[in-house]
């Protein structure tokens, strides 16, 4: 066979057995539908997911478990046959049969990890932080191994109680403690609790207007008990453990500045003024707010995955809404570019979340554009660590100038060198 390149998700190669969930062992390559992630208990020695929505919840919780990870699309997962043997590598989304691997030399290696704390450089001596994006203590422990220059965003809604049970200060205090103990010596940023329809824990009753893409979500339930007792708990905790470790907060899902007002008050009033409190911006309105909250806020982070589902009308959760959600839209980076403008010379304290760093071959436009701080995933920070060294800012310039110049998507792979249509869909090499 000619190899599969897939839509690298989860770093590491795996190979064995391909199998269906339904015979999925622990060293088998576990083949599976979208829609049967829920039905995924593990363990496998790798995943291979067909027809994904990519910034999908699902996805993303599958990316925090430790097992190489690439998505197919049908037509793709067509080539490949149950029982037949493969190697699959996860960082660069490659599947080949192991004697096509062999004859290839296809076995990459993984980069060396940049030094934890510190900034990685261009080719041409410009620095830019890769900061991890964790949901707990062994996350923390991973960012520090990869080299993460801090803990970029802490996704506190699932650190939660084993039992289900509503969380109080002591239950966050001791979390927090144990998350910045594992961390090193990175400072942390903690985004408080982010709930949303399908993030929605043992402890919370239905509550009326908590649906839909534009729901109640986020901050928008802080006013809401039980929602509200959590919230307050966390600030309370997260002030308390800000006095022995480098711990900042930042409010998820704001809009408008009087959001920000009325939730820092809050925070004000349980923990110490020095817990630096930032602001996510996640909708376009937030996010062409950017010169009013580098003015009100500590530090801002946008949020890219509900931006774009928010900016393209496409809920991530619908997988055949997936194309609609394209990562490569020169709209999107023209959009990039106007937030970059309005954030004139503070752009440098702004930070980039969400999953557009990780798309094959953008990430150099983005540091055209102008950002300098990017979370991700701990595993992948070696790897973009690496594009980082091998690009100049020049080079980089010209091209999120060329990408924002282009009318489709399809041109903008083009011009990236992939072939094919469709967000995160076939993208194979010339």
């Amino acid at each position: 066979m000619t190899a599969i390149y897939a839509t690298p998700f989860r770093q590491g190669i795996a190979e064995g057995e391909l199998q269906r969930l339904e015979q999925g062992a622990p060293t088998a390559l576990v083949i599976l539908d979208y829609n049967q992630l829920q039905d995924f208990q593990g363990p496998a020695a790798g995943l291979i997911v067909v027809g994904a929505a990519p910034l999908s919840h699902p996805m993303l919780r599958l990316s925090m478990l430790n097992v190489p990870t690439v998505i197919v699309t049908p037509h793709q997962a067509r080539g490949l046959t149950a029982g037949s043997e493969y190697v699959m590598d996860g960082t660069h989304g490659i599947i080949a049969d192991r004697e096509t691997w062999r004859r290839s030399d296809g076995r990459a290696l993984v980069p060396d990890p940049p030094r934890p704390a510190e900034p990685v450089m261009t080719r041409d001596g410009v620095g830019l932080e890769l900061r991890a994006s964790v949901t707990g203590p062994e996350g923390a422990r991973q960012a520090h191994a990869f080299g993460a220059a801090s803990i970029g965003m802490v996704r506190s809604e699932y650190m939660m109680p084993a039992d289900g049970g509503r969380p109080d200060v002591d239950f966050f205090r001791e979390a927090f403690e144990a998350l910045c103990e594992a961390a090193d010596g990175l400072p942390v940023t903690l985004r408080l609790l982010d709930l949303a329809p399908d993030k929605v824990p043992d402890w919370l009753p239905d509550i009326e207007g908590m649906r839909g893409l534009l729901g109640l979500r986020g901050s928008r339930l802080y006013g809401a008990e039980p929602v509200r007792s959590v919230f307050l708990a966390q600030a309370r905790a997260a002030g308390e453990v800000s006095r022995r470790y480098p711990l900042r907060v930042m409010l998820p899902y704001l809009v408008q500045p009087e959001e920000y007002r009325r939730w820092r008050a809050d925070i004000a009033a349980v923990a110490p003024d020095t817990l630096a409190v930032g602001v996510m911006a996640e909708t376009p309105a937030a996010a062409l707010a950017i010169d009013e909250w580098l003015q009100l806020a500590d530090f801002v982070s946008i949020g890219c995955n509900d931006l774009m589902q928010c900016m393209f009308g496409a809920d991530r959760e619908i997988p055949e809404l997936a194309g609609l959600l394209d990562p490569y839209s020169p709209v999107l980076f023209r959009f990039l570019r106007q937030v970059a403008t309005l954030s004139d010379d503070r752009l440098a304290s702004v930070q980039l979340c969400g999953l557009l760093s990780r798309v094959p071959r953008i990430f150099p436009a983005l540091l055209g554009l102008g950002f300098r701080n990017f979370t991700l995933e701990p595993h992948l920070i070696p790897l973009l660590a690496e594009t980082v060294r091998g690009t100049d800012m020049d080079t980089a310039r010209a091209l999120a100038d060329a990408v924002c110049a282009q009318t489709e998507a399809d041109a903008v792979r083009t011009m990236l060198g992939l072939r094919g249509s469709g967000a995160w869909r076939e993208t194979e090499p010339h």
